[in-house]
């Protein structure tokens, strides 16, 4: 490319600040994960043992001392001690899927059928959960804590260091000192608008129903303006091309038509559709990105908390 740093401003001068370097899991997070976690593990079962306190028993009404009561299906909660329902509740006690039993509800003689016994399955942080999740190792909280930093702690350490990185990223963009061929950038921005603006509209979104004044707007505009969405990744690019190239790696041509053919065979398209929607400097900016906060990712950790 013409466009080029003529001068990158040294990252390494900057301050990084406290936040950008904290990683570290706190224990309430782990503690939350265990909760939602035996919360998930909870649930309602139909059993056929004999109804105890906390279950919900179903049952059919078959005779009754009121007309509109028969066959209406009824639901009785035991040691909730509803209104109406308190003796109901305790004749319940016992019965399982088959029984029949006589009592009052809310001042009505019924003769019911039980349905169903569900019983309410509370999973609670400790020995029960750990033995649900049968995670490697793990039978106590403590355990589980160790598990959890052994699958967390790297990605939160990288996650930390891409953002220290995307610090260092954008004030190289605001202080470095840059040489852009306009006409260079117009295109680059031109070609990404259009291929936007088709691989949209192969999605399934038509840019130009978007509306400029209470009209939609034609396809030329809806290509401009996708293009002027592109400006802001053009000094980001040759960046991320500076520090990729700088540390050897490149993106080439034969590469980018390769991985093409096989992402266009993956979906189902055309290599001319697949073009159609695509651009090298599209596959490059994301390369690119990748190796270049890879590379600083590594210097960045030096800068986390310990």
């Amino acid at each position: 490319m013409k466009s080029k740093i003529v001068e990158c401003f040294d990252y390494r001068t900057l301050d990084v600040e406290d936040h950008l370097r904290k990683w570290k899991i706190p224990d309430s997070e782990i503690r939350e994960e265990m909760e939602n976690l035996a919360r998930d593990h909870s649930g309602e079962t139909e059993t056929e043992d004999g109804a105890k306190a906390e279950d919900c028993v179903s049952c059919v009404c078959t005779e009754a001392s009121a007309a509109n009561w028969k066959n209406r299906t009824v639901l009785l909660y035991p040691g909730r001690n509803l209104k109406g329902a308190q003796e109901a509740e305790k004749a319940c006690l016992g019965k399982r899927p088959g029984d029949v039993f006589s009592c009052e509800i809310r001042g009505v003689q019924v003769t019911l059928a039980v349905k169903k016994v569900i019983r309410r399955k509370k999973v609670t942080v400790g020995p029960e959960l750990f033995r649900i999740l049968q995670l490697p190792g793990v039978s106590t909280e403590e355990d589980f804590a160790r598990w959890y930093h052994e699958q967390h702690d790297e990605e939160r350490r990288q996650k930390a260091s891409y953002g220290i990185v995307s610090f260092w990223m954008q004030e190289m963009a605001k202080r470095s000192t840059f040489s852009i061929d306009e006409e260079e950038k117009k295109s680059w921005c031109r070609v990404r608008g259009e291929k936007m603006y088709i691989s949209m509209l192969a999605a399934g979104y038509d840019m130009k129903k978007e509306e400029r004044d209470g009209a939609p707007i034609t396809e030329e505009e809806a290509i401009e303006k996708a293009s002027s969405q592109q400006e802001q990744y053009f000094i980001p690019y040759l960046l991320y091309e500076y520090f990729s190239k700088k540390d050897g790696f490149t993106v080439s041509e034969e590469e980018y038509e390769k991985v093409l053919a096989d992402e266009a065979k993956r979906v189902g398209l055309s290599l001319e559709e697949a073009h159609r929607q695509s651009d090298i400097s599209m596959y490059r900016y994301v390369k690119y990105q990748e190796h270049a906060f890879l590379l600083l990712a590594e210097e960045a950790k030096t800068y986390l908390e310990v």
